[in-house]
C-alpha cells in the first residue's frame, strides 16, 4: 500500500521553484489531483474526473486565492489519450506555463515539472501514472512518470 500512496505524499519533494504544487495521478483511464493550493498549504485530493475548475469562485475544484486570480480562472483538463492540459478561460490576471502566457480557450500540454502561474499564484505541476500488471493482477498498483506518448 505504500508504493500506491507514496509518490503523493511526497510530491512536494520535488517541488524546484515554489512549495506549491498540483499533482496529476492517473490510474488507467481516469484521473484525480494532490494540491496543497490551500491557504494551509495542506494535501487536497480531488474526485477522480476528466476537469477541475480553478479559481476563487465557490464551485472551483482547486481553489486558487491570490492577487490577479477570477473567480472562474483557468480549467485543467485530462484525457487518457493526450495526458493532462491547462486552459485559460478568458482571466484577467492570466495564466502562464513556464513564464509563456497562454491564449485564452486554447489548451496547452502540461508536462511534468511545469511552473503554472496564475496571475499573482506560482506552482508546480507534476504528474504520476499507476497501472495495474496485466500479467499479475494480484499484484499492487506500480507508480512511474506518465508520459502520454508511452504504450500503456
Amino acid at each position: 500500500m505504500a508504493d500506491i500512496i507514496d509518490p503523493i505524499l511526497t510530491v512536494q519533494n520535488y517541488c524546484q521553484a515554489t512549495a506549491l504544487y498540483v499533482q496529476g495521478v492517473v490510474v488507467q483511464d481516469r484521473a484525480f489531483l494532490s494540491t496543497n493550493l490551500n491557504p494551509q498549504q495542506t494535501m487536497h485530493v480531488t474526485l477522480c474526473g476528466q476537469s477541475w475548475l480553478m479559481g476563487q469562485g465557490a464551485g472551483c475544484a482547486l481553489s486558487a486565492v491570490a492577487p490577479g486570480i477570477d473567480p472562474d480562472h483557468a480549467l485543467l483538463r485530462f484525457d487518457p489519450c493526450h495526458g493532462f492540459a491547462l486552459v485559460d478561460l478568458g482571466s484577467e490576471g492570466g495564466t502562464c506555463i513556464n513564464q509563456r502566457r497562454l491564449i485564452p480557450g486554447r489548451p496547452y500540454s502540461l508536462q511534468d515539472g511545469d511552473l503554472i502561474e496564475m496571475g499573482e499564484l506560482k506552482f508546480e505541476f507534476f504528474q504520476e501514472f499507476c497501472v495495474e500488471p496485466a500479467e499479475h493482477p494480484e499484484m499492487p498498483l506500480i507508480w512511474g512518470k506518465f508520459t502520454p506518448s508511452s504504450p500503456g
